[in-house]
């Protein structure tokens, strides 16, 4: 990745996913910073057509547009499910709760249709 540069770093992760899907091989992507899930899952797009689904264990619902007008940390479904073949009802999150959760976040995931379970 590319320190302090968001959207490069994006690109590469995005380009690496995308080698070793085309491979064959099913990538899962476990831990990381968070905003990773979103070019992670846009590398297994860019290789298929066929409809993808995300299972996301955490404590934050992630599906914000944008945190400090970027791109980031708390907006990965929110991106990856605007992927033609990555619908928001294919987003299934597991464990979300506690004060963190943003309002706006979850009023998004109820709009989009997305499946969370606390």
């Amino acid at each position: 990745t590319i320190p302090a540069n968001l959207e490069k770093s994006f690109d590469q992760i995005t380009k690496g996913v995308s080698h070793v899907a085309s491979s064959g091989a099913l990538p899962i992507m476990l831990g990381g910073d968070h905003s990773i899930g979103f070019p992670c899952v846009r590398g297994i797009a860019d290789v298929t057509s066929k409809r993808i689904g995300i299972i996301h264990f955490d404590r934050h619902i992630d599906i914000q547009e944008k945190d400090l007008d970027e791109r980031m940390h708390t907006t990965p479904w929110y991106w990856a499910t605007n992927l033609p073949n990555v619908s928001a009802t294919n987003l299934v999150q597991l464990g979300i709760g506690g004060w963190q959760v943003p309002r706006y976040g979850v009023a998004e995931a109820r709009k989009r249709g997305t499946n969370v379970l606390t």
